[in-house]
Formats: C-alpha cells, structure tokens, sequence
C-alpha cells in the first residue's frame, strides 16, 4: 500500500520485492495509521495540489526543498491547505530561515512609495546600519530599532561571511541584466556576472572590491586546485602552473595582471609547491539534509569514481560517477549511508509509488 497524495487516500500497488522508498506499507491499516489520521497537519509540509477543477486561481506554495514560496494555479477545488493567497502570507507561515541567513540578505528598500526608517545589518562591514524602507516586498533583513538588529546578527558575523562566500551563484528568476559579484569558491576568486534583478542570494556584491572585502582574505582555498588563469594584460611571460586532473605542473602563458596564485616562476617552483600527491576531493562539509535535495554532480574532473546521491523525485538512492573534485553534498560512499542520512529527509507520505528494479509481486 502507499499514500497516494492526489486523492488523499491509501492504495494498493505491486512491489517488486527490493529497492523502491519509504512510501510502502504492508497494510492499509498502517499507511492510513502513517499519512491520513495525523492531526494539525502542516501545510507547509504538504505537496503543491492544483486540484481537478479548472479555474485558473494565481495562488503560492511553498516549496519546501528550496526553502521560499512559488506561485501557481489552484483549479478552484480540493487542493489542500498548502495554498496561500499572497506571497507575503506564504512567507511568513512557512519561510523559516537561521538568523545567518536573514544577516547576510543584501539590503532591499522594496518597490512602494512610503519613506520609513529602518535597520539592517551589513555583512560586510559587520555592523547595523539605518536605510529608508519603501513599505512593501524587501526581505528580512529589516529591523525597526538598531537594538533589534544588533541581537539578532550582533554575534552572527563570523557564520554569515562563512556562509555567503560559500553560496552558489545565483542569476535569480527576473530578467535583468544587472552587472555584480560574486565569490567562485572553487576558483578561490571573486568573479562577475549578470544578476536578474530579484531574489538570488546574499553572495552578490556591487563592486569587486566589496566582494574581496568580505571572501578572499577568508577563502582556505588549496592553490594547486585552481585552474590555469592567464589574467586580462597582454605582457604576456612563461609561467608555470599545477595540473590537478593531470598531476603534473604544466607551462603556461600569463598576461602580467590578475590571474591566480596558481602561477610560478619556474618549473621545479611549481613542483616544490604542488608536486606530492595532491588529492582533488575536497574535504567532506558536515552534513546537512538540505544536501539530500541537491541534484547528482559528477564535478570537473575525470576521475570515475562510484558513488551514491538521494534522488528527491522518488526517494530512491541511486548510483553515479563521481570525477573525485568538487561536486556537492549529496554523495555518498555507500547506498547504506545514503538512505541512513536522507532516508527521512523527505515526508515518506508524499513520495510517488515505486515498483522497484525486481520482478517480484507483493501485495
């Protein structure tokens, strides 16, 4: 049996004997037991349910692998209470962000034409500071008082820098082309782009200059991992540089200006400095669930390596090649250790049915 979340009932199914996910009973009973009698349900745990009908209702959810609230069309009927009229309403029933978070958000006045002073706290420059607020959209980095905004992010400096220099770049939805930065962590530099206008996140920076302010002196980044980077001069000059995925230190030609630290002098300079051995998977972060809802990464190397990832569509751990450099977090050593980390990343209720690979037919 499995919960079937459209219909809000249990139904039975033919399991193939091995594999599949969580969302499987061996009797109605304890599936209903599992997913119907749960009181207080919460909707923000709850799937997106457009309904049968067809009206064409502008509504949001909230989406609770990423974190914010999307829009949709409810058909006008059923559905379930994940189901909000406004984006603001979704936000504040079900967005909850740690406070490094809401410290590090870019500072936002909103789209209205009120004028009302406000606080917010500048990651960069680690201090609260005033600015005019236009009453409606920003975000949550916004406090009435200085005092409010001092013992909420006052202690958060040292996990906002850390947390924001370590994000990916993020264009976000709109379609702005606004020129900003952002910190590569991977290249251990900071590096341009096109930022859409509205949401993304907080590494994104006006100038270079502030981006290297708040990432590059914090960057532990191994400079024998760093690709060859010739810089933007002309002046160009025999350098050498080390080949991760070759392991070998290669020559290349430097312009004079920019590049990386990736850049020596001399042959046997760069053999000195990243000759041994030097291993291309990087350290493993501490887990965290929100790995499980990343999608599978091979990273830029050639390496073929066996690994696990959690496959939020169905709940299943699967098989991929890891290249054995950068990545994500979703990655596993062993199909075990996936299902024991992400196993109940997921409400088991609201993943699909899944026969599973083997022939067999249990009821």
């Amino acid at each position: 049996w499995y919960f079937n979340t459209e219909t809000g009932s249990c139904e039975s199914f033919m399991y193939g004997g091995c594999l599949g996910n969580n969302n499987r009973f061996t009797t109605k009973q304890l599936c209903e037991q599992t997913c119907i009698h749960q009181e207080d349900l919460n909707p923000c745990e709850l799937p997106v349910v457009a309904g049968p009908c067809r009206g064409s209702f502008p509504r949001y959810f909230y989406d609770r692998y990423e974190n914010r609230c999307k829009p949709f069309i409810f058909g006008g009927c059923q559905g379930n209470a994940n189901n909000f009229a406004a984006d603001h309403e979704c936000s504040e029933r079900c967005v909850t962000l740690p406070a490094h978070e809401i410290c590090s958000m870019a500072k936002e006045e909103g789209t209205c034409l009120a004028r009302e002073q406000k606080w917010y706290y500048d990651y960069v420059d680690s201090q609260c500071k005033e600015f005019t607020y236009t009453g409606c959209q920003g975000n949550r980095n916004r406090f009435d008082t200085r005092e409010q905004c001092e013992r909420q992010c006052g202690s958060t400096t040292v996990a906002v820098t850390k947390d924001v220099c370590s994000l990916p770049k993020q264009e976000g939805p709109c379609k702005a082309a606004i020129l900003h930065w952002y910190f590569n962590m991977g290249a251990g530099r900071c590096e341009q782009f096109y930022y859409g206008g509205c949401e993304g996140n907080a590494n994104r920076f006006e100038t270079r200059r502030d981006c290297e302010r708040a990432c590059v002196s914090k960057a532990d980044t191994n400079i024998c991992l760093l690709p060859q980077e010739p810089g933007n001069c002309v002046e160009f000059r025999e350098r050498w540089y080390f080949h991760a995925e070759e392991g070998r230190c290669r020559r290349f030609y430097y312009g004079g200006c920019d590049g990386n630290e990736n850049n020596f002098g001399s042959h046997i300079e760069c053999e000195q400095r990243c000759g041994h051995p030097v291993s291309t998977e990087q350290p493993e972060e501490e887990f965290r669930t929100e790995f499980c809802f990343m999608p599978s990464e091979a990273g830029p190397c050639l390496n073929t390596v066996t690994r696990w990832f959690y496959d939020k569509s169905d709940g299943v751990c699967r098989e991929f090649h890891y290249g054995g450099c950068l990545g994500n977090g979703n990655r596993f050593r062993t199909r075990r250790e996936c299902e024991t980390k992400c196993g109940r990343a997921q409400d088991l209720c609201t993943l699909p049915r899944v026969k599973g690979p083997c022939s067999g037919y249990f009821t």
